[in-house]
């Protein structure tokens, strides 16, 4: 039976060799493209109602649907308060993964001994007072005069906004003389 080179090196990626000295089963080959398309697919601008729905299902129907599996099992009904449960859950699922992020990440920060980029407090819970601050000074000044008043506040070069509890790390790229002597601590 006569194959193609590209139809036989197609099947040795999909059917693993084995090693005749030692029998053992070789690693299977990844398809490095389906990993970039899949990437080129949903970072495409073009594509944002689609990011927006995976991000509505990330955020809401999982961790209801990881609610009712588990009420389902124990064979529980929760009646009238199914909306107030699952709402809360839901809002519960989110902190516990927020705080288990920011423990990973400082943990991986403090294991490789870098310091954490530090982050803007706001008075509202979500920096929600920082975005209207931001979204007011957009109208009137330069875009980058918010970064660079908050780069002069907080007195760093790389800075963390924390809007609505996602990381968004600005680095100071202005080349402005007169905050030489600001960071040369």
């Amino acid at each position: 039976m006569y194959r193609t080179p590209r139809l036989h090196s197609t099947i040795q990626q999909i059917i693993p060799a084995r090693d005749s000295a030692s029998s053992r089963v070789h690693k299977q080959q990844d398809f490095p493209g389906d990993r970039r398309r899949l990437l080129s697919f949903t970072m495409n601008p073009g594509y944002y109602r689609f990011r927006f729905f995976l991000d509505l299902v990330r955020v809401f129907v999982v961790p209801v649907l990881a609610l009712h599996y588990v009420l389902s099992f124990w064979q529980y009904r929760l009646g009238a308060l199914s909306l107030p449960v699952y709402s809360s859950f839901v809002i519960g699922w989110a902190t516990v993964k927020c705080v288990y992020v920011e423990s990973r990440k400082r943990r991986e920060a403090h294991s490789l001994g870098a310091r954490p980029i530090p982050q803007v407090v706001g008075k509202w819970p979500g920096n929600i007072d920082v975005l209207f601050k931001m979204m007011r000074a957009f109208k009137t000044s330069y875009i980058q005069d918010v970064y660079l008043q908050l780069f002069e506040e907080y007195q760093c070069t790389t800075l963390n906004t924390r809007i609505l509890w996602c990381d968004n790390v600005r680095p100071f790229r202005l080349v402005a003389p007169h905050l030489h002597p600001l960071f040369e601590k």
